[in-house]
C-alpha cells in the first residue's frame, strides 16, 4: 500500500477515535452536570422547607440519599475538608461534608445553617466549573486537532487502562496519571510529531516513523 495512503488512513483513524472520545466524554459531563444540578436543587429545596416549616419532603430526602455518594465521589478532594462543628473547639480532618450534613435533617441535634450555606456554595461553584469545562469541551468537536490528540492520548493511556482493568492501578491514580503534565507533554509531544510526519508522508511519500521501525526490524 502507497505510503501516502497509510498516511492519510493513519491520521483519519486517530482523529476518529479522538472524535468518538471527546463526544462520549461530553456525554458524560452532560450527564454529571444534570446530577449535580438536580441535586443542588432539591438539596436547596429540602433545606429551605427545613428551616422555614420545620419540615421536608421524605421523597427528596431518600433521593438525595441515594445518589449522595456519586455525588461526593464527582466532588472528590474538593468535598473533603477540614471541619470545626458550629460551637464546638475541635476539628474533623477529611470531613466529607455532603455525606455528614445529609443525616443531620432527621439526627436529633439538627443540621446547622452555617453547614447548609457552605454546600449550597460548593454545590454551585462545582456546577459553574463543570459547565465551563462542558463549554471547553463542545468547542473541541470543531477543532480537528484536537481530535488528533485526543486519539493520541487514548493509544498512549492504554497500558494505564489495561493495570487499571486487572486491578494494578487504581481509578483514582489512573486519573490522575492521565491529567499529570507529563502525561499531557507527552501526548502534545507526540501529536505534533506524529502529525508532521504524517503530513511530510503525504507529501513527500516518506515518512520518518516508518522508516525508524524499518531499521530496528532490519537490525533484529
Amino acid at each position: 500500500m502507497n505510503i501516502n495512503v497509510i498516511a492519510v488512513l493513519m491520521l483519519c483513524t486517530i482523529a476518529l477515535i479522538g472524535l468518538i472520545n471527546i463526544i462520549v466524554g461530553l456525554y458524560r459531563l452532560n450527564e454529571r452536570h444534570s446530577l449535580l444540578v438536580k441535586f443542588t436543587k432539591k438539596f436547596i429545596k429540602m433545606a429551605n422547607d427545613y428551616f422555614t416549616n420545620d419540615s421536608f419532603s421524605e421523597e427528596d430526602y431518600e433521593w438525595l440519599l441515594a445518589n449522595v455518594d456519586e455525588v461526593n465521589n464527582m466532588l472528590g478532594v474538593v468535598g473533603t475538608i477540614s471541619y470545626k462543628p458550629a460551637y464546638a473547639n475541635y476539628i474533623h480532618n477529611n470531613y466529607q461534608v455532603l455525606i455528614n450534613t445529609l443525616p443531620q435533617f432527621k439526627s436529633s441535634l439538627g443540621v446547622h445553617h452555617d453547614d447548609i450555606s457552605f454546600i449550597e456554595s460548593l454545590l454551585k461553584r462545582f456546577a459553574g466549573v463543570l459547565g465551563k469545562t462542558i463549554k471547553g469541551q463542545k468547542s473541541d468537536l470543531n477543532n480537528p486537532m484536537k481530535w488528533f490528540s485526543e486519539g493520541i492520548s487514548f493509544f498512549l493511556s492504554l497500558p494505564l487502562a489495561f493495570l487499571e482493568s486487572i486491578g494494578a492501578l487504581s481509578a483514582i491514580n489512573y486519573g490522575r496519571a492521565k491529567s499529570s503534565k507529563v502525561f499531557k507533554a507527552m501526548v502534545g509531544i507526540i501529536s505534533a510529531v506524529s502529525f508532521m510526519d504524517a503530513v511530510y508522508a503525504i507529501i513527500a511519500g516518506h515518512s520518518f516513523a516508518v522508516q525508524f521501525i524499518q531499521s530496528i526490524i532490519t537490525k533484529l
